[in-house]
């Protein structure tokens, strides 16, 4: 049988437990979850590279499932095709197995990762804020 003084210090535990995880999620939002224009701008590559990765391993897979040498494409490919085509446009696989609509693709994420397009692209929406 559990004394009185037992559940008053289960529940002082419980209590301080609940203040230290409502300490946490107020610190994860003030510090991590406030957006600014560093995170902005990281969320943009990755959200794009990870749905058009989705796109270019799924557009291999409703073509032709066998076109790369007998084999799927794999998404770790299409993930790194996608990746450098944002970034330095490097392949590990040979671009002519792949579809034309894949090459499409590759090449929008070529001219949307470019650094002229991302440099003009940043400047024009500081200046838009710093307008307001």
């Amino acid at each position: 049988m559990a004394s009185s003084s037992d559940d008053d210090q289960g529940r002082v535990q419980d209590t301080e437990h609940k203040a230290t995880v409502r300490k946490f999620w107020r610190k994860l939002r003030e510090e991590i979850f406030q957006l600014n224009f560093y995170r902005v701008h990281m969320a943009y590559f990755l959200t794009t590279i990870l749905i058009s990765s989705l796109i270019l391993w799924g557009s291999g897979l409703a073509n032709d499932p066998k076109q790369y040498y007998g084999s799927n494409l794999a998404h770790i490919d299409a993930l790194f095709l996608c990746t450098s085509a944002m970034a330095s446009c490097l392949a590990t696989v040979n671009l002519n197995v792949l579809t034309a609509f894949q090459q499409a693709i590759l090449a929008v994420l070529i001219i949307m990762g470019n650094v002229v397009t991302v440099s003009t692209s940043v400047v024009a929406i500081r200046r838009y804020f710093f307008r307001k």
